[in-house]
C-alpha cells in the first residue's frame, strides 16, 4: 500500500472526507480552517523551537488562511505560493539593500525613505507577480516587510523558503486526510482576472480583452462582444 493510500484510508477512517464534503453547513468550513490552521502553525512553532530557526514570519497566516480555504484556487498551489513568496522576500531585500547603501536609510527607525523603498517594492513585485503568473497575494506582505528593514540578512530567504516547504507539504497531507486533491506543484488550472463593470463582467484570456487598451474599447462599444452578463 502506498503512503497516498495509507492517508486516503485514514481519511476515511476519522471521517474526515465526510466532514469536509459537508463543509457546507453552518460552521464546519470555520472549525475545519481554523483547525488546520492551528495545526498547521503549532507544528511549524515546534520545528522552529527544536531547530532554533526563526521559522514562523508574520507573513505566513494568511497563506495558510488561503491554503485551507479555497485549495483548488491557482493563487493556493505550491508553485505559486513558494515562488512568490521568495520574489516578494528577495524584492523586498535588494531594494531596502540599495537604498542602505546610499545611505538612506538605518536599521533603526522609520521614516520617508523606508515608505519609498516599500512602495517601490511593493510595485515591482506587483508588476513581476503579475508578469510571471506567480499570483498568490499574501507573498505581497514578504515583499513589504523586507522592503522596511525587517529581513536583514539575504540568509533569512532560505529560512523562509524551509518555512513554505514545511507548511505545503502539511497542506498536502491534511488535504489527502480530508479526501480533497490538493496539488504537489502547479495549479489545476490558471486564473484569468476579472473586471466587474455596470454592463456585465470581462474575463481577460481566449476572446476577451487582452490588455487595456482592448478594454477601453471593449467598454466604449458597450460591452458587447463575448460578454458574460453577471
Amino acid at each position: 500500500m502506498s503512503l497516498e493510500d495509507l492517508l486516503w484510508h485514514l481519511g476515511k477512517l476519522g471521517r474526515l472526507r465526510f466532514w469536509y464534503q459537508a463543509r457546507r453547513r453552518r460552521g464546519v468550513l470555520e472549525v475545519f480552517v481554523g483547525l488546520n490552521n492551528a495545526l498547521a502553525m503549532g507544528f511549524l512553532g515546534l520545528v522552529a523551537h527544536l531547530t532554533s530557526w526563526p521559522l514562523i514570519f508574520p507573513s505566513l497566516g494568511p497563506s495558510l488562511f488561503l491554503i485551507f480555504y479555497a485549495p483548488q484556487r491557482a493563487m493556493s498551489c505550491p508553485r505559486n505560493t513558494l515562488l512568490a513568496h521568495l520574489l516578494g522576500g528577495l524584492t523586498g531585500f535588494l531594494v531596502f539593500s540599495l537604498f542602505s547603501r546610499l545611505g538612506l536609510v538605518s536599521l533603526v527607525g522609520f521614516d520617508q525613505w523606508r515608505v519609498l523603498s516599500a512602495a517601490i517594492s511593493l510595485g515591482i513585485f506587483g508588476f513581476l507577480m503579475v508578469r510571471l503568473r506567480l499570483l498568490h497575494p499574501p507573498a505581497a506582505s514578504t515583499a513589504l516587510i523586507a522592503a522596511t528593514g525587517f529581513l536583514p540578512h539575504w540568509s533569512y530567504l532560505p529560512i523562509l523558503a524551509v518555512s513554505l516547504v514545511i507548511i505545503l507539504l502539511q497542506a498536502h497531507v491534511l488535504h489527502r486526510l480530508a479526501g480533497l486533491h490538493y496539488p504537489l506543484w502547479s495549479p489545476l488550472e490558471e486564473e484569468e482576472p476579472e473586471v466587474f463593470t455596470s454592463v456585465g463582467r470581462f474575463k481577460f484570456g481566449g476572446s476577451s480583452p487582452r490588455d487595456l487598451n482592448e478594454m477601453a474599447d471593449w467598454l466604449i462599444s458597450g460591452g458587447r462582444p463575448n460578454q458574460k452578463k453577471s
